[in-house]
């Protein structure tokens, strides 16, 4: 099997205390593991190959959950922190190596507030993505990433440069709005500017008829607790554990 020398990803690790020693030789294996898979070639860009090689782990039966887990955590470390982070030098760079160390402290407490919360695991992967390329674009473009008006000119560059549709724009908009205010405690960053405006979407509903041709076609054990959930209202997940109920009771 083709290997990959990661020694300098290993040492960005290290000097950067992202993870603990004896988790680095793991990391080092699952990116490994990564830079090796047989991915689907219709996954080009890089949330697309972490989405196929997540796919790809929760086929192996043999890996628990905390292990498909550490697996992404080092797959995101390495392309989306490591390699989009610019070499720094000590020596010459002090300050930009104080910034990214704040960057990195940032994201943990970011990523602690959001499982606080009870934010569901995809978005806490997005949040943080979203804050990740926020970080890359302040540092690259010698912005102070603290500000508000930084954050306006990323917003701004996703919708100019890079031409985003407005769910995407929106997306980074409420993950970087969560961090200005909840992890910086800045009270009312002006952002407004740069959210993107979608236009109305009238809702998908069956008439009367057709509501009636689908509970004809239900199967009659089944009708009744159609009829039912239709006439209360009832959401999706509602209608479902009723019928779960009543198929555990029958």
């Amino acid at each position: 099997m083709q290997t990959f020398e990661l020694k300098s990803f290993v040492e960005y690790i290290k000097q950067r205390d992202l993870a603990k020693d004896y988790h680095i030789p793991y990391y080092v294996k699952w990116v490994q593991k990564f830079l090796t898979a047989d991915l689907p070639p219709i996954a080009t860009s890089t949330n697309d190959r972490i989405q196929a090689f997540e796919n790809l782990l929760s086929k192996d039966h043999s890996l628990q959950d905390w292990q498909i887990r550490q697996a992404l955590k080092a797959v995101e470390l390495y392309v989306k922190v490591f390699i989009a982070t610019p070499t720094v030098t000590l020596s010459t760079h002090i300050d930009q190596e104080k910034t990214i160390s704040e960057a990195d402290a940032v994201l943990t407490q970011m990523r602690d507030l959001i499982r606080v919360r009870h934010y569901s695991y995809r978005t806490e992967q997005t949040y943080l993505d979203w804050t990740r390329r926020y970080l890359g674009y302040a540092l690259n473009h010698e912005l102070v990433w603290q500000n508000s008006d930084s954050v306006r000119a990323f917003l701004s560059s996703l919708a100019i440069q890079q031409n985003v549709a407005a769910s995407t724009q929106n997306q980074a908009f409420s993950a970087l709005l969560f961090l200005l205010r909840e992890v910086l405690k800045q009270d009312n960053p002006d952002l407004k500017s740069v959210r993107a405006k979608q236009g109305s979407r009238l809702p998908l509903v069956l008439s009367q008829d057709e509501v009636r041709q689908v509970l004809k076609m239900a199967p009659p054990d089944d009708r009744l607790l159609l009829q039912l959930a239709y006439g209360a209202g009832l959401r999706v997940s509602d209608s479902r554990h009723g019928f779960h109920r009543r198929k555990s009771i029958g």
